[in-house]
């Protein structure tokens, strides 16, 4: 248990099981494999900020249909996996969240409520902006940005890509698993680039609303 820096408090809730238990799964796979929150916002196509959003019990913010497909994808999920416990409860589940203050926000124990007892089914806690978790990685920081950089001075970029494209291609390279925080990081190289060519990320998938980067010349097109 994290040491704990205010009193906690407990709230009760209702929740979608599909909700809870896919959020649980997703959580649990995404920090055996080292991802941050951030990090698989980026891989989605997200704002910084989605996953925290999801992962939050107190939010409406929900992983939908296409989320879930490419989660699968990303996390290397089975369908089953991603949807474990949904089968054996009921539709909606009665929660008991304490909320308890950390260094970086609040954080939130999930108990499931069954015939007055509890059962712990995930913790909450919010990381740093820019966290970089001790795991295995199949490419280190420099192989990944030297890959960008081949990638951006070829024609690759001259076609709106996404995130997970890329994620894919790199994993495909040097295998699984590869971490995402060091393909995030060679991304911005050109997003935050000042002067062309640079890598535009204005772009939305259609129908998606996914983040799209294409290398942007500074022509207008």
């Amino acid at each position: 248990m994290m040491e704990k820096e205010m009193p906690p408090k407990t709230v009760e809730l209702k929740k979608a099981a599909v909700h809870i238990f896919k959020v649980k799964n997703v959580l649990n796979r995404r920090v055996s494999l080292g991802i941050s929150a951030h990090d698989l916002s980026f891989l989605l196509g997200k704002a910084n900020t989605y996953v925290r959003d999801v992962e939050n019990p107190f939010t409406t913010l929900k992983y939908n249909i296409d989320d879930t497909a490419l989660l699968c994808q990303v996390l290397q999920l089975s369908p089953s996996e991603i949807y474990q416990g949904v089968d054996s409860s009921p539709i909606a589940l009665s929660l008991n969240i304490m909320v308890y203050e950390y260094k970086f926000g609040e954080a939130y124990e999930v108990y499931q409520v069954v015939k007055g007892a509890e059962e712990k089914l995930y913790e909450i806690i919010p990381e740093s902006k820019d966290p970089d978790f001790p795991v295995e990685s199949k490419a280190s920081l420099e192989e990944i940005h030297d890959w960008v950089d081949e990638l951006f001075s070829s024609t690759y970029f001259d076609m709106p890509r996404t995130a997970w494209e890329m994620y894919d291609i790199v994993v495909e390279k040097f295998g699984f698993p590869v971490k995402a925080k060091y393909l995030r990081d060679a991304v911005k190289k050109y997003t935050s680039k000042r002067s062309y060519p640079k890598l535009s990320s204005n772009e939305k998938s259609k129908g998606f609303f996914r983040t799209l980067y294409r290398k942007d010349i500074g022509d207008g097109l």
